[in-house]
C-alpha cells in the first residue's frame, strides 16, 4: 500500500512536462491516454534499465519499493539506492529527490538507518538533492487488517493515548512534485512532510468505528509482542524488528 509514486506520476500527467517512467510491470501503470509519458520497462537494479531510463532526464524522483520479506533491511535498501547512483554518475540528471525518513541520522533506528545511508550516498554523488523524510504513514492501517477483522482491535506498542503525526502518500507526493518541479534549489537538504493532525490510537479507534459502523478498540502491547504480531502475519523477522524499533521512538 506504501506506493507514493503512483500518487507523483499521477500529479506529473496534470502538468504540461514530459515524464519517463521506469517500471517493472507496465500494466500496473494507470491508464495514460496522452504521449507526454514515456514508459521504460526494467528493473532499478539493471544498469541498462536504468541508463535508458535515465537518459536525457534532468530530474529524478527516487524511491525504494516496499517489502516486508527482506531479510536483511539495510541491505535490502542499498541493493536498490547503491545501482541507482552509480548510475546517476554517468547521467546528466541536475536534481534528485528521494523519500526517506527520520532525521538523516546514521544512528537513526528502524527503516530510518539504512535511508540515512541512501540519503548519504545520493549526497555524496555530487547532485543536488531533496530528501522527503516522512513520519508515520496513515497507510500503516493495512497491516492491522487481519487483527481488526478477526478481534475489532488493532495494536501497537504505545499508550492509547499518544499522539501520533500521521502522513499519507498523497502528502508525501505533494511535497516530492513540489520540488521536481522547482528548477530553483540546489546542494543537498532534507524536506519533511507537511502533515494535517496528531491523532492518538484511542481516536484512531473511534474514527474507524464509525467508519466501518462496527467496534473498534485499541489494545496497547509490548515491542516484543508488536514484533511477533508482524511475523505473525508474514513480515519477515529482519523487517519486524526494524519496525518495533521504528514505533519505540514514539514513547
Amino acid at each position: 500500500p506504501l506506493r507514493p509514486g503512483k500518487h507523483v506520476l499521477a500529479e506529473l500527467v496534470k502538468s504540461s512536462i514530459p515524464v519517463k517512467v521506469l517500471v517493472r510491470y507496465p500494466r500496473k501503470l494507470p491508464a495514460i491516454q496522452n504521449d507526454q509519458v514515456q514508459v521504460v520497462v526494467g528493473g532499478l537494479r539493471n544498469q541498462t534499465s536504468l541508463t535508458t531510463a535515465l537518459d536525457g532526464v534532468d530530474t529524478v524522483f527516487f524511491c525504494v519499493p516496499q517489502s516486508s520479506t527482506q531479510e536483511n533491511v539495510r541491505d535490502y535498501y542499498r541493493s536498490f539506492y547503491q545501482p541507482f547512483v552509480d548510475a546517476l554518475k554517468k547521467s546528466s540528471v541536475a536534481r534528485i529527490v528521494t523519500v526517506s525518513g527520520g532525521r538523516g541520522k546514521p544512528d537513526d533506528v528502524g527503516p530510518s538507518g539504512p535511508l540515512a545511508d541512501m540519503e548519504k550516498a545520493f549526497d555524496n554523488s555530487g547532485i543536488a538533492t531533496r530528501h522527503v523524510r516522512c513520519g508515520q504513514f496513515m497507510e500503516g492501517i493495512y497491516y492491522w487488517i487481519p487483527q481488526l477483522k478477526f478481534t475489532g482491535t488493532f495494536s501497537i506498542p504505545v499508550d492509547g493515548s499518544y499522539k501520533i503525526a500521521l502522513v499519507a502518500c498523497k502528502d508525501v507526493a505533494t511535497t516530492a512534485v513540489r520540488l521536481l518541479l522547482d528548477k530553483s534549489w540546489s546542494g543537498q537538504q532534507g524536506v519533511d512532510v507537511d502533515f494535517y493532525e496528531s491523532l492518538s490510537p484511542n481516536e484512531i479507534a473511534t474514527i474507524l468505528s464509525k467508519v466501518l459502523e462496527v467496534r473498534i478498540s485499541f489494545k496497547p502491547i509490548s515491542g516484543d509482542e508488536f514484533k511477533a504480531t508482524l511475523i505473525k502475519y508474514k513480515v519477515s523477522s529482519a523487517m519486524a524488528q526494524a519496525l518495533k524499533e521504528c514505533m519505540r521512538t514514539l514513547i
